[in-house]
């Protein structure tokens, strides 16, 4: 259904896919040909509907032993609009079933406070939202001045019949699962549930970019606290240029699921990518703080373990809730970083410099580059440590000068080598390209220009 072109396209995306999986597999001392004979893939593709709700992916990897559920970051016009709707959603703990932390004492844990554009992204009615979607579309024809009567009559007529078919197809899933399927959440916890049912001892891992790593962060959280015995624990969730999702008391509900053991949150970042820093309370509310310390707990905030990749190293860091006056200087801070942002708008005009950082390219080379030092920082290993009492700054890297030269002589020569191959590229009409492909995957060794150098062949 995808069309000749779009099917090029994720063909070609799957061929490169499966030639980095047979190199993970040899790195692991695994046999790729026995352990990709399965069903390792893509098994839910969830992007019937791409301009209209969220896009997801559901993949089974027999390698490592995982079901990896993956959401779409800010796409189209209507993932901006969640975006923008940055007010606070107040809701009912969602999470006090569970017995570790319903048992809590303090009355911040009752309710909790969660961007509503998110929330409605994940949790919205599935029903009533497909019935929205048709009479949307019905609506469109009917104002249509194009479409003669003829042709409106027969275009309501299959609205209506692709209505029937999309509530049909939530009782047929119903049925197939055994489970009411209220929302978006519920159909991908349902699918991922009988995946991790039918390989058993997978983990389940979440990721996202940008919003796909807000939603990430609110569905790890419901896996976390499901009681499924098919889903192990702990969750793995890992998101990358994600913005804040929750408030305060939604920050120790997740803190309580990181110390009995239900979660793992390693947010990855980069140190100029302004889209973590947002939503902000913004300095016309630190006064209100300061007045009503109690409103401060409504304030946005992150979680999990922080991996800020810098152009001069990477820190690690958790920061624990450690009260009002804590949060106070946070915030503070946050307005100072926000005036270095604005220098670098105003006076440097370097906004496209900043949008680069968010690019999930600039994540990869930060990552690849610092590879060999991030691998010896184990998740297990920060947890136990985290839950020995340590937080701020658990680990970090600076780069030394000659380092730093070495770095920028290979990352213009990496420039040069991109420039040679997209030339040699595009002179293959039939190949399809993926534009957030530009970055080689190849090692630090092999951006040398005296070996390996590119031939033009993809």
């Amino acid at each position: 259904d995808m069309g000749a072109e779009r099917y090029g396209v994720f063909e070609t995306f799957m061929d490169a896919r499966e030639k980095r999986m047979e190199e993970s597999a040899v790195r692991m001392g695994l046999n790729y040909a026995s352990v990709a004979s399965g069903n390792m893939g893509v098994h839910h593709f969830g992007d019937e509907l791409c301009d209209r709700e969220l896009v997801y992916a559901i993949f089974l990897d027999s390698i490592r032993q995982r079901v990896t559920v993956v959401f779409r970051g800010t796409t189209t016009a209507l993932d901006i609009k969640q975006d923008l709707r940055a007010f606070q959603r107040k809701l009912e703990n969602p999470f006090a079933h569970v017995e570790h932390i319903s048992d809590t004492g303090r009355n911040f844990f009752n309710t909790v406070r969660v961007h509503n554009g998110f929330h409605d992204y994940l949790y919205a009615d599935e029903r009533k939202d497909r019935q929205k979607r048709c009479e949307d579309s019905m609506k469109e024809v009917n104002q249509s001045t194009v479409i003669n009567s003829e042709e409106k009559v027969d275009r309501r007529a299959q609205f209506r019949q692709t209505c029937r078919e999309a509530i049909a197809e939530i009782d047929n899933l119903e049925i197939e699962f055994g489970k009411e399927i209220k929302s978006k959440c519920d159909l991908i916890m349902c699918q991922a549930i009988e995946l991790l049912e039918k390989n058993p001892g997978y983990q389940l891992y979440i990721a996202g970019h940008s919003m796909g790593g807000a939603l990430a962060t609110l569905f790890g959280a419901e896996a976390a606290t499901n009681e499924s015995p098919h889903i192990p624990k702990p969750v793995t969730c890992i998101s990358f240029s994600s913005p804040k999702v929750g408030n305060i008391a939604f920050k120790q509900v997740y803190e309580k699921l990181e110390r009995d053991g239900l979660i793992r949150k390693v947010r990855v970042l980069n140190g100029l990518d302004p889209v973590p820093k947002i939503p902000s309370a913004g300095i016309c509310r630190i006064p209100l703080y300061v007045l009503c310390p109690a409103r401060i707990m409504d304030a946005y905030s992150h979680v999990g373990i922080e991996l800020k990749l810098k152009e001069t190293g990477f820190t690690i860091s958790y920061d624990k809730y450690r009260g009002v006056l804590w949060l106070l200087f946070k915030e503070m801070l946050a307005i100072v970083k926000g005036f270095e942002y604005f220098f670098y708008l105003i006076f440097l005009l370097r906004i496209t410099k900043l949008l680069h950082y968010h690019t999930c390219s600039e994540i990869l080379n930060r990552l690849r580059y610092n590879m060999e030092y991030l691998e010896k920082e184990g998740i297990d290993q920060l947890y136990d440590r985290i839950k020995q009492g340590e937080d701020g700054i658990l680990s970090f890297r600076i780069i030394t000068k000659p380092e730093f030269m070495e770095k920028r002589k290979r990352k213009s020569s990496r420039k040069v080598k991109q420039k040679r191959r997209a030339g040699n590229v595009m002179e293959e009409k039939n190949i399809p390209i993926f534009s957030s492909f530009n970055e080689p995957l190849l090692s630090e060794s092999d951006y040398d220009d005296s070996e390996n150098d590119y031939d033009g062949t993809v």
